[in-house]
């Protein structure tokens, strides 16, 4: 079962992968929650998993 974290980490990374979103474009948690018509919770999460795989740089007070 495909979690929401899950979907949210494909289209990001899609998006990334595919040029749609360019280096340097910010991710904001409240503009994603809005987008994917989701609780804050998963977007942060789906966020992490991709700082993980290196395809995002999340920096402390400031947007990913």
């Amino acid at each position: 079962m495909a979690t929401r974290a899950g979907i949210n980490r494909d289209v990001l990374a899609y998006g990334i992968i595919s040029g749609l979103r360019m280096p340097g474009d910010r991710l904001y948690e409240p503009r994603l929650t809005r987008q994917f018509d989701v609780s804050r919770t998963p977007v942060p999460r789906a966020l992490v998993e991709l700082a993980t795989a290196g395809l995002v740089e999340m920096r402390p007070y400031r947007s990913t």
